[in-house]
This record gives structure tokens, sequence and C-alpha cells, in this order.
């Protein structure tokens, strides 16, 4: 049996943030099934831009 877990992985700076975001998808556990990805984006006070991405997966194990 599966079940559909989530991460939400955020950042202020692109290269961190994709770093954060290839780390998530490498900690994915063996077997499990990315279901979608939502990216979203916005600007903070100070000029600068926030970054944030869902992620569903389908998996029987536990993701951490």
């Amino acid at each position: 049996s599966t079940t559909t877990r989530v991460k939400l992985v955020t950042g202020n700076d692109a290269t961190l943030f994709g770093e954060r975001l290839e780390r998530a998808l490498a900690s994915l556990p063996d077997g499990a099934e990315v279901l979608g990805i939502e990216f979203d984006t916005c600007a903070t006070d100070g000029g600068g831009v926030h970054y944030a991405a869902l992620i569903r997966v389908d998996s029987a194990a536990p993701w951490d």
C-alpha cells in the first residue's frame, strides 16, 4: 500500500534553492513515484525573490 507524501522546499537564493530541491529529490525512497512538483516565487520586501516547491510523491516508505 502506498501513501501520498509531500515535502516543501524553500529558499531565498536561486542556487541554494536548487541545491535543496536536488537533495530532496535524491532522498526519495526507492520505488517512490513523483506525482507532481508545484513551483512558486514571490518578491520579498528587500527586493529579493523567495522560491518554493511543493513535491508530491506516492511511496510505501517514509520520506525523511
